[in-house]
This record gives C-alpha cells, sequence and structure tokens, in this order.
C-alpha cells in the first residue's frame, strides 16, 4: 500500500514538473531590446553634462498557453538597472553603478524610477531612495536581505572620477532632495543620446544571449523581434557576416517576398478586397524593409530615381494619365508585374487642392470614356448623375478610385488614389498622389 501511495505522489510530482516547464517554457524563441530612459536626472552646474536613470532588459515574449488569461507575462533574460553619466561636449555615455541590489522580486516592482531622486553637485553625484509602502514591505519581506529598509534609507554618493559607491551623513546632505525633482523631456533625451550604439549601453549579444547565426539571420530575413532588437543585431552581427552570409541572407528575404506575393495574388480580387489589400500592404512593406536592409549593408539599388521616374511617366502617358506639373515625383515600388508610384503636391493649399480635384475628377472621366471601366474594387466614392466617380476629398480621408481596362491579351488594374495629411513638426500640409498598376 505505501509503495503504491509512493508511485502515485512520484507521479504527482513528474505531472507537476511537467506542466511548470510546459508553462515556462511558453516563451518566443526571438528575443527584445528595450532601454527605457526615465525623467529622473540631474544637471552639472554648467549644463554641459546630466546624471539619469536607465533600464535596459533583453526578454522573451509570451506565446501560446502562456499568452492566458490576461496576455500573459515577458520573460526577462537580461535585466539591469543603471544610472549613467552624459557628457553633452565629448558625447559620451558612462556607466556609473547598477541599482539591481535594490530590485528584488519582478511580480513587485517597486524599484520604479519615480522612487530615486538625484543631485549632482561638482565631481559627486547623491542618490536617495525613497522608503516603500507598508503593503510593498510585507510582501517583498521574505525575499529581502539583512539591513535591507536600512540600506534603502540612506543616502549615496558616486565619484565620477573613480565611480566608487559611498554612503554619505544623511542629516548633512538631505536638503540636497528637497526640491521638486527636474522632469526630463522626451526630446531632449532623444536629441542626445539618439546617435549612441547598444555597445555604449553595455549590452553585447554574443555574452549576455549568444544565439546561432541562423537564428540571427531569421531576426532579419523574418523580421523577428523588436526594432531595437534588429538595430543591435546589426551593429554586432550582421556587419561581421562574411559575404556569402549576407549573399544567404538577401536570398532568404527574396524568398520571403515572392512568399507574401503569392498570398496577396492567391486572394479574389473581385469578392474581398479589403483582404487583399492588407495582403498586398505586407507585401509593399516587405519591399520596402528589403531596400532599406540593402542601405545598411552598402548595397546599390537596381535602380535609381530618374530612371524609375521616366519609366513611370512613360507607362503612365500609355494609359492616358497626364501628371501635373504641380507634383513632384516621390518614389516608385515594382509589386509584381505592375508598380506603385507616388506623387507629391508641392503646394498644398486650397487653391492648388481644388485645381486637383478638377484635375481628379476629368482623368478618371476621360478613362472611363476610353473603354475602362469601375472596378468592383471601388466603394468609397457615390457616382454623379452620368455615373462619373467624384472624389471630394471629403475631411481630406484617404480615397481611392479603382478601374480595369480589359482586351483579348491583358487585363489592367488601375487604382488612383489621393491622401491629405500633416507632416512634420511645422506641421506642412501635404496632399499625395498614387497610381497603381497591375496586369493579370
Amino acid at each position: 500500500m505505501n509503495k503504491f501511495r509512493i508511485k502515485i505522489m512520484i507521479s504527482k510530482m513528474l505531472i507537476a514538473i511537467s506542466f511548470v516547464f510546459f508553462l515556462t517554457s511558453c516563451h518566443s524563441d526571438y528575443l527584445n531590446l528595450e532601454i527605457r530612459k526615465d525623467g529622473t536626472f540631474a544637471w552639472n552646474k554648467d549644463s554641459t553634462a546630466f546624471a539619469f536613470i536607465a533600464r535596459t532588459r533583453l526578454y522573451r515574449m509570451p506565446v501560446g498557453i502562456a499568452k492566458f488569461p490576461d496576455g500573459g507575462q515577458t520573460k526577462n533574460e537580461y535585466l539591469r538597472f543603471s544610472l549613467y553619466y552624459f557628457d553633452i561636449k565629448q558625447k559620451k555615455l558612462t556607466h556609473l553603478i547598477d541599482l539591481n541590489e535594490f530590485f528584488l522580486r519582478p511580480e513587485y516592482r517597486w524599484l520604479s524610477f519615480s522612487q530615486i531622486a538625484l543631485n549632482l553637485q561638482d565631481s559627486l553625484l547623491f542618490y536617495k531612495l525613497k522608503k516603500p509602502s507598508d503593503y510593498v514591505i510585507i510582501h517583498i519581506d521574505e525575499k529581502r536581505p539583512p539591513n535591507y529598509l536600512e540600506d534603502i534609507s540612506k543616502i549615496y554618493s558616486i565619484s565620477l572620477l573613480k565611480y566608487q559607491k559611498s554612503v554619505v551623513d544623511t542629516t548633512v546632505h538631505n536638503h540636497l532632495f528637497d526640491n521638486k525633482r527636474e522632469i526630463l523631456k522626451f526630446s531632449s533625451t532623444k536629441d542626445y543620446l539618439s546617435g549612441l550604439k547598444y555597445s555604449d549601453w553595455s549590452i553585447n549579444l554574443k555574452e549576455l544571449c549568444p544565439q546561432s547565426k541562423n537564428t540571427y539571420m531569421d531576426y532579419i530575413v523574418k523580421e523577428e523581434g523588436n526594432g531595437n532588437m534588429r538595430q543591435v543585431i546589426f551593429e554586432q552581427i550582421v556587419l561581421e557576416f562574411t559575404k556569402k552570409d549576407r549573399e544567404d541572407m538577401l536570398k532568404e528575404m527574396q524568398k520571403r517576398k515572392q512568399l507574401l506575393y503569392k498570398e496577396f495574388r492567391k486572394l479574389d480580387r473581385e469578392t474581398d478586397p479589403y483582404r487583399q489589400s492588407l495582403a498586398k500592404d505586407r507585401y509593399k512593406n516587405y519591399i520596402l524593409y528589403i531596400e532599406e536592409i540593402k542601405r545598411k549593408l552598402n548595397i546599390p539599388t537596381q535602380k535609381n530615381k530618374i530612371a524609375e521616374q521616366t519609366e513611370v511617366l512613360r507607362n503612365l502617358k500609355k494609359l492616358g494619365i497626364s501628371i501635373p506639373d504641380d507634383f513632384e515625383f516621390k518614389e516608385v515600388l515594382f509589386i509584381g508585374e505592375g508598380y506603385e508610384a507616388e506623387f507629391e503636391l508641392k503646394k498644398a493649399d486650397s487653391t492648388n487642392i481644388d485645381k486637383y480635384k478638377k484635375w481628379f475628377r476629368n482623368q478618371v472621366t476621360n478613362l472611363l470614356n476610353h473603354q475602362w471601366e469601375l472596378d468592383k474594387q471601388t466603394k468609397f466614392e457615390k457616382p454623379d448623375s452620368a455615373g462619373i466617380v467624384v472624389s471630394d476629398l471629403v475631411n481630406f480621408i484617404f480615397e481611392h478610385t479603382g478601374l480595369k481596362y480589359k482586351d483579348k491579351a491583358v487585363t489592367i488594374f488601375l487604382d488612383l488614389s489621393i491622401d491629405y495629411g500633416i507632416r512634420g513638426d511645422n506641421k506642412s500640409k501635404f496632399l499625395t498622389f498614387s497610381v497603381s498598376e497591375e496586369y493579370r
């Protein structure tokens, strides 16, 4: 009987262990990178440098059952709370000290940025931690080290010359933290720190979370991980690839592009234009992504802008479309057997927009009078009494008119689209005209 109970207990333990292992393993194979900079900071006297707090981490997103019931928890592979010092003149970032000793348990994230105050005095940086609430103390009690609450009540200083931490007299230095903490605006942080490499933040992928070369390639080819992660892979991994490695990676990207193209083409344009539009956008965005990768690898594109513009304008003229001089050629994206070109109105004021409306209506009218017909995909405009589709640019929301031309040899689908918006900090208005030509 005892042996039987022991067997049952062992079986239950094995099941429990297996279940825990199953749950803990339900995270992505691909990492994400985050560098979170807080508003807590301190300037030196002449405003040529400042100290601040940042959290850097590499983490995996939950997948499968680990996402239930509330989206799941990320799994940190690397986590570091740190104090940094940035010299603006030299554009140099210095890691001063880690604060991980005060970070006890991820589920009780007491060590938030708002709990720390900084003050920079000559070559000394002073910092003070705020006492956690009684509720937090209860929950971290079992995990806290000896003298934990005593340690977080102290005031510390760090020498900017020797990077040594010291405990200072609280009664003497407490006045340094009487004033309300300053807030470093995001725009300022971005301006000062945007040019740094990830190695400046002590992020070294080969040391922190080494992965295989094929996995690193998958990050780029499949757009895995977040943008930060792919950027650090470029800085530290891809740029060290051999010529063959880079060629193999670009070949895989071409294969993926063809796969996305097939997914977009197999959808029925006539019955489900919305799904096809989404698939087409995925395909288009991946083409742009490949061009971005090529630029990073210093690989020239096959066509230059002048050649592209000449080819597009020639093809449009054959179709009976003449682009007004007020439009500036922006870019063209070649899609399968067709292309999508974009032009931008140089002055998007009311006079030019009214002029463009008239041109757009006349253009559609002319095409419909020359063997073109409305494609069933057109749903956003209403025909007038003459059966002509009118684009009134109501509220300047994106609109498009789809037309098609068919003969015995070929079917051509043509999308004429407009998009009005505001660009940049100066709130300048812009209007784009896109033409997408596809052959079926």
